[in-house]
């Protein structure tokens, strides 16, 4: 099966090597569809799909990059996946299932979700206030794709890894930030297409929704409210303007506290992320909750599941099917 995939798909072993996949390939023949071993390539993450194998169709397989081996001949298995598809940008309707992790705990009761890049595109108003408040330090700042790579994590962490700013440049650059952003950057933002239809569906299936975003809890309560989201959900917990409460994991740690003081989180209760970035994941994890991630944000596929994302989705009608069926992810309270 190895040798069949790879003849006709690429002729150059040695480029072939540039960097390694781990896939799963799935295929269907006169019946259900069924799973090959898992099988570690290198340079191959665009050529495997649509390809015909001893009759059969390959139908899809999940990509999740990493250094599984150096030689295309080893043979080495990595983890398994489950079925996916190939290039998210090619593909953007299809669902991401990955890292062998069954999809059959009950439909989570609360459904934790990030702001910016999840339910909102507020990389317009981020970007400009991130370029002012550069500025203000004599920073030039960089062009916009890797200003891009800046979305999502806290601002804090993006000043000091990324301008290797001390403590007390990291205040005054988030207060020049926020002078403009609180002003008008916050309003340099859209709803995702779909996003209000998705909450509305969580509402009507009887989940609880809250928010748990990096950004203040002032900033996002205001955005919310100019989009007339607020009222979806149960709480919104965000940082604080003190720095105090900043990073994903306490921020959720927060909204936690606040759902079981409100009455709507106890023990047994069945809890998801859904986020963009891989802080949204790290944070989760370190309160046993798993995360969906989502593909229209600032982050990409490979950055998600390689954070441990338990599946990521293309679309808000992918996540809203997923988390109102009759088995969707959660983890414990």
């Amino acid at each position: 099966m190895f040798a069949e995939l790879l003849e006709g798909l690429t002729t150059d072993r040695a480029a072939a090597r540039a960097r390694t996949v781990d896939a799963t390939i799935v295929h269907a023949h006169q019946g259900p569809v069924s799973r090959e071993p898992n099988i570690a390539l290198d340079g191959v993450s665009t050529l495997l799909y649509g390809k015909q194998v001893r009759g059969k169709r390959v139908l899809g397989l999940v990509l999740t990059r990493a250094a599984m081996c150096d030689d295309l001949d080893s043979g080495r298995v990595g983890h398994t996946g489950s079925v996916g598809r190939l290039a998210p940008t090619r593909y953007r309707g299809a669902a991401w299932l990955c890292n062998s992790r069954a999809v059959s705990t009950p439909r989570p009761d609360v459904v934790l979700l990030d702001l910016d890049g999840t339910l909102t595109d507020a990389a317009p108003g981020i970007l400009g206030s991130l370029r002012y408040a550069l500025d203000s330090l004599g920073i030039a700042a960089p062009d916009d794709e890797q200003m891009r790579t800046f979305l999502g994590p806290p601002l804090a962490a993006t000043f000091a890894d990324h301008f290797a700013l001390d403590e007390d440049q990291i205040r005054v650059a988030i207060a020049a930030y926020r002078e403009r952003y609180h002003d008008t950057g916050l309003y340099e933002n859209s709803v995702y297409d779909g996003v209000p239809e998705l909450l509305d569906a969580l509402n009507e299936a009887g989940v609880v929704l809250a928010i748990a975003t990096s950004k203040p809890t002032y900033s996002a309560t205001r955005i919310l409210d100019h989009f007339d989201l607020t009222r979806r959900f149960a709480f919104i917990g965000g940082s604080d303007l003190e720095g105090t409460r900043h990073d994903k994991a306490a921020v959720i740690a927060h909204t936690i506290d606040e759902l079981r003081t409100r009455g709507f989180w106890n023990h047994g209760t069945t809890a998801v992320m859904v986020g963009d970035r891989r802080h949204d994941v790290e944070g989760a994890r370190s309160h046993g909750i798993d995360t969906i991630g989502v593909l229209w944000g600032y982050g990409s596929a490979g950055e998600l599941l390689g954070a441990g994302a338990i599946q990521v989705v293309g679309t808000p009608r992918e996540l809203a099917d997923l988390l109102t069926s009759a088995d969707a992810s959660g983890a414990r309270g």
